[in-house]
């Protein structure tokens, strides 16, 4: 059940790390799309730094999950390292468990701020998108994050059992 559930979340973070791609591609569409417009007809689009806005928010929300997963962030462990692999698991662990909380109390508190702006319908200025979407779907890609951060734990502990 344990494995079937982490390889759901893994196949999930894998999914997010293409709509990151994916929204890198269309913001550099939108962005080059703007320029020619802008340049050649001199008409741009509205709302491209709305847009470029809430794609960047996008780009790194989708991607943090396969980011964690995949060990492509910064660790500045260069103290750690020099201990055997069992302190190493028993610091990867409380250093672990310490993001999970925070990260899950940060998560709670976005899906509780995307629900408090979806009750006052706030909107863009100039496309008048609704914010709440991205924030509801940050939210999304956050609650994935916490849990790959379970896995690293689990992996963590692993490591300090040995």
């Amino acid at each position: 059940m344990i494995r079937k559930t982490e390889t759901i979340i893994k196949k999930t973070a894998a999914m997010f790390n293409l709509a990151a791609g994916g929204a890198i591609v269309a913001a550099m569409l939108l962005v080059v799309v703007n320029v020619i417009l802008r340049t050649v007809f001199g008409r741009p689009i509205l709302g491209t730094y709305e847009f470029m806005g809430f794609i960047s928010v996008l780009i790194i929300s989708f991607g943090l999950s396969y980011c964690l997963l995949a060990n492509a962030h910064i660790a500045v462990d260069f103290i750690v390292e020099k201990f055997n692999p069992k302190t190493q698991g028993v610091i990867d662990t409380i250093t672990g468990i310490s993001v999970f909380l925070f990260m899950s109390f940060f998560t709670w508190k976005v899906f509780d701020h995307a629900t408090t702006i979806l009750k006052s319908r706030q909107l863009s200025p100039t496309t008048q998108f609704p914010f709440y979407i991205v924030i509801y779907i940050m939210a999304v890609c956050f609650t994935v994050f916490c849990l790959v951060y379970l896995i690293k734990i689990k992996e963590s502990i692993g490591k300090a059992r040995q």
